[in-house]
C-alpha cells in the first residue's frame, strides 16, 4: 500500500510520541534542556510527542536503580482511554498527544498492524483489552467499545470487580498469555473496589533474535562499573559496524534479525557525567542528532549480559504533564465513555499501572511490557576499530528504524 506524504508526516509524529513516552521526565516546553521541574506546569500544546516520551523517562526514578518504559504501550492505553473524553478532558488528551483522537486511532491501527510479527525469530505481539463492571449502574457506551473493538482489535469482557480474587486472576491470566509469561500480573485484588469501573490494558512482547548471534567464545567476563558498585558481569562481545558519536554521547547500535529494529545503547561522553544528568539533557532535536550521527565503521561493542522487572505507578508523571484534571474526580469528562447524565456520578482515572519485564543475552532480547489504566466512578571501514564498552551506566533502547522510534527505552544503573 503506498504511503501519502501527509501519512508519512503523521506517521513520524506518532513516532515521536512513542519516544518520548520511554523517557519519563519534563523538559522545558520550549525544548532546551534543562533540570526536571518537579511540580511544574508543561504547555503540552507546545510540547512535542518524542518530548513527551522524554518527559516520562525523566519523572522515573533513574539515579535508584534501573529503568525500563514502554512508549508505545502507554500511548496505546492512554489513547484508548481518550477516546472516552469529552469536553475539557478531550481537549486535555488531544494537547497531550499533540494530535486529536481521530488523527492517533488511525495511525495507532495502522502502526499495531505495520509492528505486530510472528516469523521465526521475529516475534512482536501487540494486544488490547477492557474490562468493565458489568453489574455497575452505569452503561459503557456502544459507541465508544465499537471504536476501540475496530481500532484498537480489543477484547471486550464484562466482570464482576467485586468478586477481586477471580477478578483479578482472570485479567492477569490474559496478560500473562500475551506476554508469554515474561510479566504474570499487572492488577493486585486490592487494586478493584466497588467503585471500578473499567480496567483498560495494552500488552506488548517483543522477542527477536539477533541478526548475528553470539557463540560461547564471544562471552566474557569483565567488571561493570555501576552508579553503587563494580560489580563482574558477562559480557557479550562482537564486531559492529556502527559506532556513534556527538559533543555529548558515544554509543552503538546491533541490529536483530530482519533488519528493522535494533539494540542502541548510548552513554555520556564525558565519563564524569552521571546518566541522570544525561537523560536530563536529552531534548527530540538532541536525541535526533545522536542517533542520526550513527557512522558504518568497525567497531568493537561489549553489551552485558542482563535481566530484569520494572514497575510503575504513572499517576504523578502523567499529571505533571497535562492529565491532571482526568485524575479528579470532580472534574474527569468521560463523556464519551459512559452515559452519566441525571446519574449524580463521575467517572475518572484511579492510577495507571505500567510493568515491564526485560532478557538480553546470546541469543536476542525479549522484552514485555504491560500498561493498565484504572477507571472509577463517585457517588564505511577505518584502519582501527572503534571501542565501545557499556561497562557504566547507560541508556538503552529498542528502536524501530523503519518508524523512527523506541519500542523499549531503558537505563542500566547497577547490575
Amino acid at each position: 500500500m503506498k504511503i501519502t506524504e501527509r501519512e508519512l508526516i503523521l506517521m513520524k509524529k506518532i513516532a515521536l510520541l512513542l519516544c518520548a513516552l520511554m523517557l519519563i521526565g519534563c523538559v522545558p516546553a520550549d525544548g532546551n534542556s534543562g533540570a526536571i521541574n518537579n511540580g511544574a506546569k508543561i504547555s503540552n500544546e507546545e510540547t512535542s510527542l518524542i518530548n513527551t516520551s522524554l518527559n516520562l523517562l525523566k519523572l522515573e526514578d533513574i539515579k535508584s536503580g534501573n529503568t525500563l518504559i514502554s512508549p508505545f504501550s502507554i500511548i496505546t492505553a492512554l489513547a484508548m482511554t481518550g477516546n472516552g473524553a469529552s469536553g475539557n478532558s478531550e481537549t486535555n488528551f488531544n494537547n497531550f498527544f499533540g494530535v486529536n483522537r481521530d488523527v492517533l486511532n488511525s495511525e495507532l491501527k495502522n502502526l499495531i498492524k505495520d509492528m505486530k510479527s510472528d516469523e521465526e525469530g521475529e516475534k512482536l505481539n501487540i494486544a488490547n483489552s477492557i474490562w468493565y463492571n458489568k453489574n455497575s449502574g452505569l452503561k459503557v457506551k456502544d459507541a465508544f467499545l465499537d471504536t476501540i473493538r475496530r481500532v484498537y482489535q480489543a477484547d471486550i469482557m464484562g466482570m464482576n470487580f467485586l468478586e477481586r480474587e477471580s477478578a483479578s486472576a482472570q485479567i492477569n491470566n490474559w496478560v500473562a498469555d500475551r506476554t508469554d509469561k515474561m510479566i504474570e500480573k499487572i492488577i493486585q485484588p486490592d487494586h478493584l473496589s466497588q467503585d471500578t469501573e473499567m480496567l483498560l490494558i495494552n500488552s506488548i512482547l517483543f522477542d527477536y533474535k539477533w541478526a548475528r548471534q553470539y557463540g560461547e567464545y564471544q562471552v566474557s567476563k569483565g567488571k561493570f562499573n555501576g552508579q553503587d558498585e563494580t560489580k563482574e558481569v558477562q559480557y557479550l562481545n562482537s564486531k559492529e559496524n556502527s559506532f556513534i558519536e556527538t559533543d555529548d554521547a558515544i554509543g552503538a547500535m546491533k541490529s536483530y534479525q530482519g533488519g528493522r529494529y535494533h539494540f542502541v545503547g548510548l552513554m555520556p561522553k564525558d565519563q564524569n557525567m552521571s546518566l541522570y544528568d544525561f537523560v536530563q539533557s536529552l531534548t527530540q532535536d538532541k536525541l535526533e542528532n545522536i542517533i542520526d550521527s550513527e557512522q558504518k565503521v568497525k567497531t568493537n561493542v561489549k553489551i552485558p549480559k542482563f535481566e530484569y522487572d520494572y514497575s510503575t505507578s504513572l499517576r504523578d508523571s502523567l499529571m505533571q504533564l497535562g492529565l491532571e484534571d482526568e485524575f479528579d474526580r470532580g472534574k474527569a469528562d468521560f463523556g464519551n465513555m459512559y452515559d452519566l447524565q441525571g446519574k449524580g456520578a463521575n467517572i475518572y482515572i484511579d492510577d495507571v499501572l505500567h510493568k515491564t519485564r526485560i532478557e538480553l543475552n546470546e541469543a536476542g532480547t525479549k522484552a514485555a511490557a504491560v500498561t493498565a489504566v484504572i477507571m472509577d466512578t463517585t457517588s564505511i571501514d577505518i584502519s582501527e576499530p572503534k571501542e565501545i564498552h557499556f561497562d557504566r551506566p547507560f541508556l538503552y533502547m529498542i528502536y524501530d528504524k523503519e518508524n523512527k522510534f523506541p519500542v523499549f527505552l531503558g537505563t542500566i544503573v547497577n547490575l
